[in-house]
């Protein structure tokens, strides 16, 4: 239900009629700094946690509610992330972007492609228990 609502919400504010250089630059902006977002909130949220109680009961009642909150953060950048990809894809098609332009938002996607595999093979996604 909520992707719906995402879709439409998309498509009432027409990302579609963005010039391809203005949505370039509005989703590398967004999904890099989403995922920065996420970096600070965890190292944040891992300097809460006292080593000493840690050391004594775990994480025997389960992961406080601040972490549950910052694991969705990611997903919010994989989000803007596909929208930056959809856009890096059509810049590539039509020649209305100069080439060095196309070159940075190409390794700022691949930038943003190898930090979501770093979280996943180092499972701050969440995945695997």
């Amino acid at each position: 239900m909520a992707i719906r609502k995402v879709i439409f919400w998309l498509k009432k504010k027409k990302i579609e009629s963005l010039s391809i250089e203005n949505g370039l630059q509005r989703f590398a902006g967004l999904s890099s700094s989403t995922l920065l977002l996420y970096l600070l909130a965890l190292g944040g949220t891992l300097l809460m946690l006292v080593p000493e109680q840690e050391a004594m009961i775990g994480f025997g009642y389960g992961l406080t509610g601040i972490i549950n909150l910052v694991q969705v953060i990611p997903f919010i950048g994989m989000f803007f992330l596909l929208i930056f990809l959809f856009y890096l894809i059509k810049s590539w098609l039509n020649r209305d972007v100069r080439i060095f332009r196309k070159v940075i938002y190409s390794f700022v996607s691949l930038a943003g492609i190898g930090f979501i595999w770093f979280l996943n093979y180092w499972n701050l996604l969440g995945w695997r228990f």
